[in-house]
């Protein structure tokens, strides 16, 4: 018959064993969506597209905010989506126009509220964006 506090010690290690390779799992899952995020949103963008999605997360009210934070953690899909939603990228304009409009518009702000312009980095990542996409229009 086996000690019982070798079997207790045997199921701790079990226990550690498989709370180890879940982390492995998570860690590995949360790589894999934060390269679909940069995919999308730009390497460039990444960070300050951080920072805007972790200040929405926290102006959210605790139940949304873990709503949230739970359909983010289980669906790269969902949490591209959210992320191109919450930093402005989800509706950008496909018409040379309206994106030479909206350029006016984000550089009349650079020289007017520069300071202003500066602190917003959501207006940066959709100013960068909507660069890429007059390129874009223009390469066709």
């Amino acid at each position: 018959m086996a000690d019982p506090a070798v079997l207790v010690a045997q199921e701790r290690v079990a226990l550690l064993r498989q709370a180890e390779k879940e982390d492995a799992q998570e860690r590995a899952y949360e790589s894999f969506t934060e390269d679909q995020v940069r995919d999308v949103i730009g390497e460039a963008n990444f960070f300050q597209a951080k920072r805007v999605v972790e200040s929405h997360l926290a102006s959210l009210s605790g139940d949304e905010r873990a709503r949230v934070e739970e359909e983010l953690r289980h669906s790269p899909e969902k949490t591209v989506a959210r992320w191109s939603e919450i930093v402005g990228l989800k509706d950008l304009p496909k018409d040379p126009k309206l994106i030479d409009a909206e350029l006016v518009q984000i550089q009349k702000r650079m020289r007017e509220d520069r300071k202003g312009y500066f602190a917003d980095d959501r207006m940066q990542i959709r100013f960068r964006a909507l660069v890429r996409a007059k390129d874009a229009t223009k390469a066709k």
